[in-house]
């Protein structure tokens, strides 16, 4: 018998009718079965039926971006020692499809699946972070409540967990003691938890993350609706609890932390740059040439605007990146 997406998540929820936030959206995400990403879709691009548009749809330019800086942020090293690992790839994806490059191979892992990385390595993601679970908090009368997703035969509503999963109880000190009635605060855990299980492998070399985000500062004091969204035929909406399984579901990471975990893996250097400043610092040659020689209605020359303008996609994401070398006897 086929079960719908509702009836397994009541069979999820048990006798309380209740679920984390980060059990709801690993569900609405990865469900082997109903999970978003987990459908036999077209996600990415500006077509009809798609639900999203990211960097990786300008592959042609955004590759050679990316390969330019690699060389620029690793002169030292012959990069056709290094595999080429791209995380999160939609299938039939990845930016160094039909590419020419300078690896000595490249290895593709979709959302969710098993990871193995080779050593040496160039590790990169793209709006793979912000796509982990995370949980929901409210302030109201004086304190911090962890929220869960109440689970019905008529339907999803949010409602406070009884008490704080253990992940987010140890946070809690972190808090401010006070804050905005109603103040919602998406934690992003299952970012730290995916970068943590990436750089707990036995590898070295480059790691390269293309994401949007905020410092903490920013979550707890700027951001009083969350930062979590869903997106369905590149419209945003707040309602989280609509349709899982048919909408893709975002959060802003917390960089300062993600900047954390790589130095506690032994990264150095460690850099968190806007993607415009990122791509003007590292592949400036690139840059510049494609400014002076490509005509400016043409393809290549409206993805690199799209790419680098702060109008565009320039501001709103970030890159993280981090070197880790072999350890010397």
């Amino acid at each position: 018998m086929t079960l719908d997406p509702r009836t397994r998540l009541l069979e999820l929820a048990g006798s309380s009718g209740l679920i984390s936030y980060a059990d709801y959206v690993n569900f609405a995400l990865y469900h082997p079965q109903f999970g978003y990403y987990r459908q036999n879709k077209e996600r990415i691009g500006r077509c009809a039926g798609t639900d999203f548009y990211t960097a990786a749809c300008l592959a042609e330019v955004f590759s050679d971006l990316v390969i330019v800086s690699i060389e620029h942020l690793l002169p030292d090293v012959r990069l056709s020692d290094y595999t080429f690992v791209e995380l999160g790839v939609e299938p039939g994806g990845g930016i160094m499809n039909g590419r020419e490059h300078p690896f000595a191979g490249v290895r593709q892992v979709g959302k969710g699946d098993r990871l193995n990385i080779p050593s040496p390595a160039i590790v990169f993601a793209n709006e793979l972070l912000d796509a982990q679970p995370f949980h929901r908090l409210c302030f109201g009368r004086g304190h911090w409540r962890e929220m869960g997703v109440s689970v019905a035969p008529n339907g999803l509503s949010e409602s406070p967990l009884p008490v704080p999963v253990p992940a987010v109880k140890a946070r809690l000190g972190r808090l401010p003691k006070e804050s905005r009635e109603g103040y919602r605060i998406d934690l992003p855990l299952g970012a730290e938890k995916l970068l943590k299980h990436i750089v707990s492998q036995h590898w070295n070399g480059l790691l390269l993350t293309f994401d949007y985000g905020k410092s903490w500062p920013e979550i707890i004091r700027e951001c009083p609706g969350g930062t979590a969204r869903a997106y369905s035929q590149h419209r945003a909406t707040l309602d989280l609890l609509d349709r899982p399984g048919d909408r893709d579901i975002t959060c802003h990471v917390c960089w300062d932390d993600l900047v954390q975990i790589l130095r506690d893996a032994d990264f150095s250097p460690i850099s968190l740059e806007r993607q415009e400043s990122f791509f003007i610092k590292h592949a400036e040659s690139f840059v510049l040439a494609s400014v002076e020689q490509a005509n400016p209605l043409s393809p290549s020359h409206r993805s690199l605007v799209e790419l680098i303008s702060p109008a565009h996609m320039g501001q709103k994401f970030q890159v993280l990146w981090g070197i880790r070398q072999p350890v010397r006897p």
